[in-house]
């Protein structure tokens, strides 16, 4: 695809999600289930992805992986499935973000294993306040 054929794409693409945008939400329902079941199961996935990262801002993510890191520093032993599951129920969020929670605690899990090889320290250490003397002369 050339770069006049994208251009004139991208416009068509544009006037309809403004289309579909001022449909009513029973309207925009049905085309979202009927686009969604036209699709193959590994684009399902790929779309899903998108979309979660569309509706959820990245500073939520960033929120949510902090969160995860405390539970994996104080007990490494726990799996990203777990984890993830302990956040879902917490949060509350649907079931249906299972998939990308879990991805998300993986990819934590395994940026924190790569901390401890390199030997850095997880746990913050919490320093304690100390007075400044003057010195009086």
């Amino acid at each position: 695809m050339d770069n006049e054929d994208y251009l004139k794409n991208k416009q068509v693409v544009w006037e309809f999600a403004v289309s579909l945008s001022i449909m009513p939400e029973v309207l925009q329902a049905e085309f979202l289930k009927i686009f969604i079941n036209k699709l193959p199961d590994e684009m399902k996935e790929r779309h899903f992805d998108r979309f979660a990262n569309f509706v959820y801002p990245e500073f939520r993510w960033k929120k949510t992986e902090r969160w995860m890191e405390k539970r994996f520093i104080s007990d490494m032993s726990r799996t990203p499935r777990e984890v993830a599951s302990m956040f879902l129920m917490y949060s509350k969020i649907n079931t249906k973000m299972a998939p990308k929670i879990i991805t998300l605690a993986q990819k934590t899990k395994d940026r924190l294993r790569k901390r401890i090889e390199l030997g850095i320290n997880l746990k913050k250490k919490k320093s304690k306040p100390t007075m400044i003397q003057e010195d009086s002369e």
